[in-house]
């Protein structure tokens, strides 16, 4: 597929479903290509040469960009290269992270219209094992899990940092035995990965079948997605590159900190699959006539909060999108069903979470601003600003330390007046801060954030921030020693 071009179902590779209850055939078809029409509003070549600017002015390796319009693809290349030096194209595999998300509720709303699950039904009463040591868990029900109502949270379970690292949704959910929840179920959203491994679980034991296999029988092969799977930890399939982490705008290839993905973030797709994933999502949140997996009404309640998340633009058309961080890899998707034909758009990076705002979300930002017509304003590369900061600032704290140590050689033995007990114990206080903050770097993370971290994954978040706070923790040392010497 290439930018301009259009995608229409193939009549020699439609795939018969029959969905449960629903008592119809879905007809659909692997989305091919043919000539289309432009995207509104969109100059395509000056929102390449932004996107080029942006990654150039940010050190970004590499990034795919996918903007559908109606069935046509208005803009579908790669820019840069992988960590392994290959060129990125619309079919480089490439992780979605949170985007996995959408696919997740698709497939349990599939289970919902044939009559095999509730939404507000008790999780519990489909799934046996999921059991927390919470008695209030067993009123979660199935759309909160969806909602991120549940109750659950990464303050009450460390999910990226459980330890061992399930292999499998069985024993994910198995892992949340030992968490308690942060408030009632339904009480208030707190955006939480496990849920979502729970509802992966939920599709495979109703439907008895693997999640992996359903994903790839009953939502990816009807929508043409042939090479988009469904993975639990990154290194589980082939030809996914590393991703980077940046220092002070240099990228360096870094295999993802192991995590669960499963359910929550372990689709790994390509450009073109993406292209076919949007173009049908958009039609159909604008009341196209396209087959569909599940009902209008089910892709309503997905799009206003199952997977997706519903905002306005600034002249008030409607957007329902979702982004995607993982520690190496960021990514972006957008539905825009009220401007053209229904306008689709993704954006994946070949960088991760950061202190700075995800590059996939500024790219996708930049770009919807240029399908409504408006200008292409470039961000400030946050990254790289907050890097320099950074580094100027542990340099100026190691000069400082330095100079005080040479100065105290210096001085004489001379006695001076000894400074008030408290001062002194203020002094010390002070100066164990960065001390403490740097022996609890991770929990210092999890504090701010609000999410859960392990070293490895702070570390890779923001080394120099690290730096920064590890310089700090020398010069307290060094001074509380030379403070030691000086009472000698």
């Amino acid at each position: 597929m290439a930018t301009g071009q259009r995608l229409i179902p193939s009549a020699g590779q439609h795939l018969r479903l029959l969905y449960g209850f629903s008592g119809f055939l879905l007809v659909n078809s692997c989305l091919l290509v043919a000539q289309g029409a432009p995207g509104p509003a969109l100059d395509v070549p000056a929102s390449e040469s932004a996107i080029a600017t942006y990654l150039d002015r940010n050190g970004v390796p590499g990034a795919v960009v996918t903007i559908t319009n109606g069935p046509d693809v208005v803009l579908l290349r790669g820019w840069g290269e992988t960590s392994e030096g290959e060129p990125m194209t619309p079919g480089t595999l490439v992780p979605v992270a949170s985007l996995s998300k959408s696919f997740t509720a698709l497939a349990l709303m599939q289970l919902v219209e044939e009559g095999r699950v509730d939404l507000d039904q008790p999780v519990a009463r489909y799934l046996d094992e999921f059991r927390l040591a919470d008695p209030r868990s067993a009123a979660i029900t199935v759309r909160q899990l969806l909602e991120h109502r549940s109750g659950m949270s990464d303050v009450m379970f460390r999910e990226k940092s459980v330890q061992p690292v399930p292999r499998s949704l069985e024993e994910a959910v198995l892992a949340l035995r030992t968490a308690t929840l942060a408030s009632g179920p339904g009480e208030r959203r707190s955006y939480h990965n496990p849920n979502y491994w729970v509802a992966a679980r939920l599709v495979e034991v109703v439907s008895g079948m693997p999640f992996g296999v359903y994903m790839r029988d009953r939502i990816f092969g009807p929508l043409g997605m042939t090479r988009t799977s469904v993975v639990d930890e990154l290194g589980d399939v082939p030809g996914v590159a590393a991703g980077h982490v940046r220092i002070l705008g240099n990228a360096i290839a870094c295999t993802e900190p192991a995590w669960f993905l499963g359910g929550c973030c372990g689709v790994v797709t390509t450009g073109e699959d993406l292209a076919r994933w949007l173009a049908w999502h958009a039609q159909a949140a604008r009341g196209g006539d396209v087959p569909a997996p599940v009902s209008s009404e089910s892709l309503r309640l997905m799009h206003e909060g199952f997977g997706w998340n519903a905002t306005t633009t600034e002249s008030g058309g409607r957007v329902f999108g979702h982004n995607g961080m993982l520690f190496t890899y960021s990514a972006r998707q957008d539905l825009l069903p009220d401007l053209g034909r229904g306008v689709g758009l993704a954006v994946v990076t070949t960088t991760g979470v950061s202190l700075a705002p995800l590059d996939a979300d500024a790219l996708a930002a930049m770009l919807r601003d240029a399908l409504e017509g408006g200008a292409i304003v470039q961000p400030a590369p946050v990254a790289w600003i907050v890097d320099v900061v950074l580094v100027t600032l542990t340099a100026g704290v190691i000069v400082a330390a330095a100079l005080a140590v040479r100065r105290s050689g210096r001085k004489g033995r001379g006695r001076k007046v000894p400074a008030p007990a408290w001062r002194t114990a203020m002094a010390a206080m002070l100066l164990l801060v960065p001390i403490t903050l740097a022996a609890f770097y991770p929990q210092t993370l999890r504090f701010v954030t609000r999410r859960d971290l392990n070293w490895e994954q702070s570390l890779v978040v923001s080394p120099m921030l690290f730096a920064f706070i590890l310089a700090l923790a020398g010069a307290g040392i060094s001074s509380l020693a030379l403070r030691a010497r000086a009472k000698a």
